[in-house]
């Protein structure tokens, strides 16, 4: 049965899309220029790779407690106490005077970022099992629509007004901030409402010991799905993710203003490719798309090899097309193959694996692309090669999925 987005945006996942909306406009604004913005306050390839390195590690540790606290004591309120401490972080980085003070803020940034694990638990409740992968997609892609438009005025800005004009984009990113953040604090719905909630100073010395009997009480397909998420799937994107706008404006030549150009068109791509497939994503089988994501991954490396604008449109598209297909489709498996009053913590662990991953990787791609840029995206690729491997001959669906 094929399923309408009207049936999928609305209640909790509607105004999640939204406030995902809110802060897409102030990401294509930022995102696509953050490694110049370092670069322009002084840091180096390496500098680049530790800020990514440092907030990453930071929410590792921080990630199963945010889990934890999503599970034993409900969802919405480090929901809205933390994204009001994200949106904070967005006028920082605006006023920053150096890449070290950058370093500081994304650190503090990352901190306030273990409310992830409880916004992804409400996202999975809010969605019935036969409507998960394709709501997920559709609701994922909504952060694509600001990434239609955003990007070049980002690119023209810093064109025209160097430096200051990234500032100006992170001054925009949080106000708009703040409307995504009344939205959640005002609209959003508890899904997991417990009766006895555990004295504060127990959670430390529980936490572990719970996680780790819901890591004994999870099927092990699920846990290789963490795993080939850690060690293949987000290494191997890291190069082009962390180091792609420098890759394309100092390696290739492009001006900022077309990198931005580059970035909606491939987002134009992603948003038909999101659009046309979401009522039928959940009619094939997980695995095949976890496929189809790895090997659009090992093309986008292999691509970029060949330094050229037509290489690196190429690799804008696919990366993007895989950015928005490989999240949907892997939250919606590990959903399908948990208990709901295990995938909080779940979740959590998936998101720790991931940052950890994130962290790895970012040292990694710095210390390749230092080297070289063309050997950082050889290496990308042979990675993605072995992800598809894995996913081929490791991962299994359930038979029947959870509720």
């Amino acid at each position: 049965m094929s399923i309408s987005w009207k049936e999928v945006l609305k209640g909790n996942v509607g105004v999640i899309t939204l406030s995902w909306i809110l802060f897409g406009v102030g990401m294509s604004l930022t995102a696509p220029y953050f490694p110049l913005y370092v670069r322009m306050l002084g840091g180096e390839y390496l500098d680049i790779a530790l800020i990514g390195f440092w907030s990453n590690l930071i929410s590792s540790f921080l990630t199963l407690l945010g889990g934890y606290i999503a599970d034993a004591y409900g969802r919405k309120k480090i929901v809205v106490y933390l994204t009001w401490g994200i949106v904070a972080m967005r006028f920082f980085y605006a006023f920053a005077p150096s890449w070290e003070v950058v370093l500081a803020v994304s650190i503090a940034e990352a901190c306030f970022r273990m409310y992830i694990p409880a916004l992804s638990a409400i996202l999975l409740d809010s969605l019935p099992p036969e409507k998960r992968a394709g709501g997920l997609l559709l609701a994922g892609s909504a952060t694509i629509l600001p990434g239609l438009f955003f990007p070049p005025v980002g690119g023209y800005l810093l064109d025209t007004m160097g430096l200051n004009g990234l500032r100006l984009c992170y001054i925009i990113s949080g106000a708009t901030g703040c409307l995504a953040a009344g939205l959640r604090m005002f609209m959003l719905k508890e899904t997991h409402s417990v009766s006895e909630k555990p004295e504060l100073s127990t959670v430390l010395l529980e936490v572990w010991r719970d996680y780790i009997k819901g890591l004994k009480e999870s099927p092990r397909v699920a846990l290789i799905l963490i795993e080939t998420t850690a060690f293949f799937t987000i290494p191997s994107a890291m190069a082009f993710r962390l180091y792609g706008p420098l890759y394309a404006t100092e390696v290739v030549g492009l001006t900022g203003s077309e990198w931005g150009i580059f970035i909606s068109i491939s987002n134009v791509v992603s948003l038909i490719l999101s659009l046309t497939t979401f009522f039928i994503l959940d009619k094939f089988p997980r695995k095949l798309l976890l496929l189809i994501d790895g090997t659009t991954r090992l093309s986008m490396n292999l691509v970029l090899v060949h330094p050229s604008p037509y290489s690196v449109l190429s690799a804008t598209i696919l990366s993007s097309i895989s950015h928005s297909l490989v999240f949907s489709v892997r939250r919606a498996l590990l959903a399908d193959l948990v208990e709901k009053d295990l995938r909080g913590r779940l979740s959590a662990v998936d998101a720790l694996s991931r940052t950890f991953s994130m962290s790895a990787s970012n040292l990694l791609a710095g210390v390749i692309y230092s080297f070289s840029p063309l050997v950082s995206f050889e290496v990308s690729g042979i990675i993605a090669l072995l992800d598809v491997l894995c996913v081929l001959f490791f991962i299994k669906e359930p038979k029947v999925k959870k509720t």
